[in-house]
């Protein structure tokens, strides 16, 4: 079998772009790859991130004084046990969630600690206001009460607009 002039010249061709198209779809391929590998590397993954952003959202609600009130107050409790309740479950929140520093921004981790050190320096301050003998339902009543007439003196408000600022920009 013999090829014609004409039939080798458009085998070449059609060889020609069927290789050029292999080797973009390989060259992109690779090029996505390593973007991705990069990504990873310095954190950047939108899902992973996307995520860290979220259980940030909740840890910024739980360290919430009003929340924190209403989900650890027990009727048998003293104020100073109570006080001391609540410290050690921020301290327990934040634990819990230490690794999620890795995924946001720096400034962001740094803002949920400010806000539970805020939070703890609020609660020692009411709590040492209150009497020797004042109940768990006192101190609750008084973190309450502060939160509702100082919403600026807590940064809960401020560190959730952040993330939110922070996650819209990935999407």
């Amino acid at each position: 079998m013999i090829l014609t002039t004409n039939e080798l010249i458009l085998s070449a061709i059609i060889a020609v772009l069927v290789g050029s198209f292999a080797a973009y779809l390989f060259w992109a391929k690779t090029k996505f790859e390593l973007l991705e590998a990069q990504n990873e590397k310095n954190g950047k993954n939108p899902g992973l991130v996307l995520a860290a952003y979220e259980r940030l959202t909740l840890l910024t609600e739980r360290l919430k004084l009003t929340n924190l009130a209403s989900r650890l107050t027990q009727s048998d409790l003293s104020a100073r046990q109570l006080q001391q309740l609540m410290l050690a479950s921020m301290r327990e929140e934040i634990d819990h969630n230490i690794t999620q520093q890795l995924y946001v921004k720096k400034e962001i981790w740094d803002a949920v600690n400010k806000m539970k050190e805020q939070n703890s320096f609020i609660i020692n301050q009411i709590a040492s206001t209150l009497p020797e003998n004042a109940t768990s339902l006192d101190l609750s009543r008084q973190l309450v009460q502060f939160a509702l007439n100082n919403p600026e003196a807590t940064l809960n408000q401020l560190v959730l607009d952040a993330i939110r600022h922070e996650a819209q920009e990935l999407m």
